[in-house]
């Protein structure tokens, strides 16, 4: 039975897509879509923090953003997702309308420090676990604010669309070359 490499190709792509869709957000609220940080810690200076339905940008997913403004210390907010030892992939958007330190930790590991000033901003990290101490963002900023919204953690190194589109069309090339080299072995014999 010969099956057409469009067929092969379709095949694949539906399980690129279910793969795609299978990697589920670990976070509770990453998008503050509550209104309020249900799900999330918060430590240290929690002045001028809270949820803005807009705050200098518009929100990147949903209605909500978080905004934090601590002028008397480091504050910030942590979920406890995560295990030792596991591959994710961490995400966020990050905004920085004129702040002075900013800290993202995950498993142990810092992601980012002091981005530079900039509207919202797309961050994606694939990273292994080295502790069970989750996920972690500190912000210290006097005189405005930094900007958060669309956090995700996903288990797994999950490739972008392009990465899939890629690695199954050498697939493909690969198989095509297969094809043709059987054939010629083939017609020699």
């Amino acid at each position: 039975m010969r099956i057409s490499m469009t067929a092969m190709a379709a095949v694949a792509l539906a399980l690129a897509g279910a793969a795609q869709a299978s990697a589920a957000n670990l976070l509770t609220n990453g998008s503050f879509e509550t209104g309020d940080f249900s799900g999330w810690n918060q430590f240290g200076d929690t002045s001028y923090t809270g949820i803005a339905s807009s705050l200098y940008q518009p929100s990147t997913d949903g209605a909500f953003q978080a905004a934090f403004g601590p002028i008397f210390g480091y504050g910030g907010i942590s979920q406890a997702v995560g295990s030792a030892g596991n591959a994710y992939t961490v995400s966020f958007d990050l905004g920085n309308v004129d702040g002075d330190g900013a800290s993202v930790v995950f498993g142990g590991q810092t992601l980012l420090t002091n981005p530079p000033v900039q509207g919202f901003t797309h961050y994606s990290f694939t990273v292994t676990a080295l502790d069970n101490s989750g996920l972690s963002f500190s912000f210290f900023n006097p005189p405005s604010y930094y900007t958060l919204d669309n956090v995700s953690v996903q288990a797994g190194a999950v490739p972008e669309p392009a990465s899939w589109a890629l690695m199954l069309g050498g697939f493909g090339a690969i198989g095509g070359a297969l094809r043709s080299r059987r054939k010629a072995a083939v017609s020699f014999a």
